[in-house]
């Protein structure tokens, strides 16, 4: 029974250590069922919770949470309006279901998992795949960083898959980005680290064997972040701008730079010349002040692109040449 509280606990730490975000008076309700995958019978217990990334320091915010009821169903019922959320669902325990994004999926950067919250919604059911594992002593253990300086990412979810893609179990890290992932028995393995904002990195070639211990140490990860964007002051600026990126002509990668006037749902997106969208900057709340977001067009045949942003009935759009 010790050895089964040692995990739940730490998974109950990430759900009470997330300081509550709130952004004005006006919420919305989200609401559906926690469902198994493969029988679609509700989930008995858990949590979902609502979480959003902060753009410029990548910190994950939660913004509401609720238990999992006895009928799989969950009611989200602070959720601010007109914002962009995740929806994750955790188990209680690491033998029940791995944690997985709405609408089941535990790749964030798969699917349509955003959820934009221009008013209450209903049926967003989240299906998990359910683990049929026995105790095992074995674990695996290791550490999340990211930047070059190694900072610790909390809140980082290691799954534990067979050669196969079967899950096996998982991890979550905590404050100091270190986590262990519990029931290891022998076998062959790899690990896929996901949090929102990075992207995913795998570890292939794990083996557990007992007669060698039963513990599998230092399997270590550093993410790197999808879009990276800097506030260059938090001096609020005397109306919405959208500037010339720099170099321009750019090879591979360029800067954009924007002021925002007033927190807001912000929009900034790169389309090619026929008009179709090659890269998502920003599609998120974006407080007041002045950032800088890089783009880089490595994947993108020499040509001219059109980079747009959108905010609060403002839209400015401006012209920018790849040449390879």
């Amino acid at each position: 029974m010790k050895k089964i509280l040692k995990y739940i606990l730490p998974l109950i730490l990430i759900f009470i250590s997330v300081e509550l975000y709130a952004e004005g008076n006006s919420v919305v309700t989200l609401q559906g069922k926690v469902l198994y995958d493969t029988v679609l019978t509700p989930v008995s217990s858990g949590y979902v919770k609502a979480v959003k990334i902060n753009p410029v320091t990548f910190a994950m915010i939660k913004i509401d949470s609720a238990n999992v009821a006895g009928d799989g169903s969950y009611v989200l019922a602070n959720v601010p309006s007109n914002d962009t959320v995740y929806l994750i669902a955790y188990p209680l325990t690491s033998l029940d279901y791995v944690p997985v994004y709405y609408p089941g999926t535990t790749n964030w950067l798969i699917g349509s998992s955003t959820i934009i919250t221009t008013s209450s919604q209903s049926n967003l059911d989240i299906k998990v795949r359910k683990l049929y594992n026995s105790t095992f002593i074995g674990t695996v253990s290791g550490s999340v960083v990211y930047s070059n300086q190694g900072l610790p990412l909390q809140g980082t979810t290691v799954y534990l898959k067979t050669p196969f893609g079967v899950l096996i179990s998982f991890g979550v890290t905590n404050a100091d980005g270190t986590y262990i992932i519990p029931n290891v028995g022998p076998g062959d393995y790899s690990l896929t680290a996901n949090r929102i904002g990075f992207n995913n990195n795998n570890v292939f070639g794990l083996i557990m064997d007992y007669n060698f211990g039963t513990n599998l140490p230092n399997q270590n990860f550093n993410l790197q972040q999808t879009v990276s964007i800097s506030q260059i002051s938090s001096s609020i600026p005397a109306k919405y701008n959208l500037f010339q990126n720099y170099p321009n002509p750019f090879n591979p990668t360029t800067k954009i730079k924007f002021d925002i006037q007033k927190s807001g749902f912000a929009k900034l997106n790169v389309y090619n010349i026929q008009g179709k969208l090659v890269k998502e900057l920003v599609n998120e709340v974006v407080p007041a002040g002045s950032f800088e977001v890089s783009f880089d067009g490595k994947e993108l045949s020499s040509g001219i692109y059109y980079y747009k942003m959108e905010i609060e009935g403002v839209i400015i759009t401006k012209k920018m040449m790849l040449v390879k």
